[in-house]
């Protein structure tokens, strides 16, 4: 049976009730591949929690004003004693969803429901009233990958092809806006994108043939091209020139890529919070710089960035964390079967 821990803000009792819950609810129905049917994402102090195309999204019901100061706007520690979680099970099914600060973006499938698949669904701002609202966006084709930075919408249609929409346009724009709001993202050489993954304020794109593509603020490294400077085009990461690349994770300010054959590759970050990558330095490292985990190679889709920390599961079972936890530390259990790191939290999922 395939059940979850979790480290961070979200390890509370009734959270993880909710989230084993849901995943047994669903091992009843049909077998769940821990690879490919399990994503977890979190925003401040919300989830989004997809299993097998099923969407919950669990939120504190506070006031969260109470329990945080002005200052406290990142990610820093609250008192969220005596907090009562809620866990809503949205209608329909969803290829992907990711979280913002204070929002969560998924597409639907419309397979169950009729909806139109060309849409977006956004709920934002109103998490810890108990009552989140939705907003549907009319894009005008069918999206398979979805991410966002804390200025922009960024998804990938079934076609390659990678889009964007600046938050202050989803803001403005009431519900069931026939617009077409977004804005295609040129690519050397109209390169096909399989997946996109989103920091604070910079955005990293994989292409089919295993190239990475970053831009936007670079002034931490974290796009990789050896500098500090901003793009504002999507721009090869020429440290991966040449290397397939088959999965990517993207952290606040760094990124991590995993190779076709295992390698693992982390850029960006590494100054406070006690490093977001593993370094001696503890300096920016604007260029990828190839990680040793024991000699062993990375498990497919099991490389993973939280906002200031990264998890990975190496082939003989280990489990890696570097940066915003409480050491940098390593952990063998042959049960866990993947990892996935999203905000200052870590889900592990476990074979019981």
């Amino acid at each position: 049976m395939v059940n979850v821990c979790i480290k961070g803000p979200l390890n509370e009792t009734t959270v993880l009730e909710l989230i084993n819950n849901r995943i047994t609810q669903q091992q009843h129905a049909t077998p769940i591949d821990v690879k490919s049917d399990i994503k977890f994402t979190s925003g401040f102090y919300h989830s989004a929690l997809l299993i097998k195309h099923r969407l919950s999204i669990i939120y504190p019901v506070v006031d969260l004003d109470k329990v945080r100061t002005p200052t406290q706007r990142d990610d820093t520690d609250s008192d969220m004693s005596g907090v009562v979680w809620q866990c809503n099970d949205v209608y329909g099914q969803y290829t992907d969803v990711c979280c913002g600060w204070n929002s969560v973006i998924a597409i639907p499938t419309g397979e169950t429901d009729n909806t139109d698949i060309s849409v977006l669904h956004v709920w934002e701002d109103d998490f810890s009233s108990g009552s989140p609202k939705l907003k549907i966006m009319d894009v005008g084709l069918k999206l398979k990958k979805v991410d966002c930075t804390e200025e922009m919408i960024v998804a990938v249609s079934e076609g390659g092809v990678c889009y964007q929409i600046d938050w202050h346009t989803v803001t403005q724009k009431g519900v069931n806006e026939d617009d077409r709001v977004l804005s295609e993202v040129k690519l050397p050489h109209n390169c096909k994108i399989s997946d996109v993954g989103c920091g604070k304020r910079h955005t990293v794109l994989l292409s089919a043939d295993g190239s990475v593509f970053s831009y936007g603020l670079g002034n931490r490294g974290e796009l990789g091209h050896g500098g500090t400077d901003t793009s504002t085009r999507p721009q090869l990461i020429e440290g991966l020139a040449g290397i397939p690349v088959s999965d990517i994770s993207v952290g606040g300010w760094h990124t991590a890529a995993r190779t076709s054959v295992g390698d693992l590759y982390l850029w960006g970050w590494t100054e406070g919070y006690r490093g977001a990558i593993f370094s001696e330095e503890g300096a920016n490292t604007s260029q990828p710089v190839l990680i040793d985990v024991g000699g062993c190679y990375i498990e497919s889709t099991t490389v993973s960035c939280g906002t200031l920390h990264t998890v990975c599961l190496t082939t003989d079972r280990q489990v890696y964390t570097w940066g915003d936890v409480e050491e940098s530390t390593t952990l063998t259990n042959s049960h866990i079967l993947n990892v996935q790191a999203s905000g200052r939290n870590t889900m592990l999922i476990i074979n019981d």
